[in-house]
């Protein structure tokens, strides 16, 4: 902890560093956090929300993934997309990365239309219910927040995660 704010550091090669948290009741929400670097050298920083019950197949270009969860992250370029875990590749896959500008805050917000992606407070892309294979997402179980972080000089700071 640096300052109050979650910091990681030193994170050793081809290594993700990770802090989990416990979430709240299972329901649809929007999760935001600040985040800060003073260096980045990995392949990418962000969260993920996800569930020890539940999956989720997304189809993409590349053919149906299952994931356990989507959250937001920043990668090696300063692209902003969602982060999720194929839970049979067992690995990270970042999807629809797109360049915002400088990035100081993350979110995502569940809803039964689809998962919304938040930069710096904005929401810029959806990813609708219909790509998920169903008309409507049920309510998700995500019951566990990983906080990521990824490079040997890294330098990553999270801070005021607010769910509502």
């Amino acid at each position: 902890m640096v300052n109050g704010k979650l910091q990681v550091i030193a994170i050793a090669a081809n290594a993700v560093a990770e802090a989990q948290h416990t979430l709240p009741v299972p329901n649809f929400y929007r999760l935001t956090l600040d985040v800060e670097t003073d260096n980045f050298n990995g392949v990418f920083y962000g969260f993920e929300p996800f569930s020890n019950t539940q999956t989720f197949s997304i189809g993409t270009t590349g053919g149906t993934r299952k994931i356990d969860g989507l959250g937001a992250v920043v990668n090696d370029k300063g692209q902003v997309g969602f982060l999720g875990f194929d839970v049979d590749r067992q690995g990270f896959v970042i999807f629809n990365a797109a360049d915002y500008g400088a990035v100081t805050s993350l979110g995502v917000e569940w809803a039964s239309t689809g998962v919304t992606l938040f930069v710096n407070g904005t929401a810029r892309q959806t990813i609708g219910a219909s790509t998920f294979g169903v008309s409507a997402l049920p309510t998700p179980s995500l019951d566990t927040l990983s906080l990521i972080a990824t490079g040997t000089t890294s330098r990553v700071r999270f801070d005021n995660i607010c769910q509502k």
